[in-house]
């Protein structure tokens, strides 16, 4: 398995910033609006997004966002850096299933420290077992050159929370990226998971069998976990 830090360098990170800027950068709207919805943030607000990546987060939220990345996506990478209680939301896409338990169990503990008292933390992560499981961890993986063995999160994940101290809820949301034409989504996916060993037609292939489509949208789904800090 490859660390989150060695996944997105050099063309990896540049192929994974074109999809989400250039290609269709209103694709995945659903999936960050399923994650802001839980929170109330004002302009006076402030967000901890990590891990950042390209800071994608910050065109779905009003108030103060502070992206740290422990890949280059930008100057800021550790969360140990961070002071305690300055955040009043804890911000998390996406990212996570980079990270054994473990290594999970201790970025929690470092979310907790950052938030303020009744502080918000709002986890989203593709449920284990799922299409989208498969679609990463067997078609991503054959056919991006650095393969992909996400560990992905359950229901379970919310006892590794509550350990920390966190009050939390878990929901699962169902929702499709959307795309314009079939040639945009193959780009899309092409970039976004650096699908460099498949052509267009493998990738709609592979879209269509692993998640089902709707014309050229994609259909797409993942767990969140909404805590709070006591």
């Amino acid at each position: 398995m490859h660390s989150y830090e060695d996944i997105f360098i050099d063309e990896r990170q540049k192929a994974y910033d074109k999809a989400m800027k250039e290609i269709a950068p209103a694709a995945r709207d659903a999936e960050f609006e399923a994650v802001v919805g839980y929170i109330a943030p004002q302009d006076t607000s402030c967000i901890l997004d990590f891990p950042s990546g390209g800071g994608y987060l910050k065109n779905y939220v009003s108030g103060i966002v502070d992206e740290v990345d422990p890949s280059h996506w930008n100057d800021n990478h550790s969360l140990k850096s961070l002071p305690d209680q300055a955040y009043d939301y804890v911000l998390s896409i996406a990212g996570l299933h980079h990270y054994t338990p473990a290594q999970r169990a201790q970025i929690y503990d470092e979310f907790y420290r950052v938030l303020k008292p009744g502080g918000e933390l709002v986890v989203s992560e593709v449920l284990a077992g799922s299409a989208v499981d498969r679609f990463l961890n067997e078609f991503v993986h054959k056919y991006n050159p650095q393969g992909h063995e996400g560990l992905f999160l359950d229901q379970s994940e919310a006892l590794r929370l509550r350990h920390t101290g966190f009050a939390v809820q878990h929901h699962i949301h169902d929702y499709t990226w959307h795309f314009g034409s079939d040639d945009q989504a193959a780009d899309f996916f092409k970039h976004l998971f650096f699908l460099n060993k498949a052509n267009r037609d493998i990738i709609i292939n592979g879209i269509g069998s692993y998640l089902g489509k709707q014309g050229p949208d994609a259909r797409w789904n993942m767990i969140l976990f909404h805590g709070r800090k006591s």
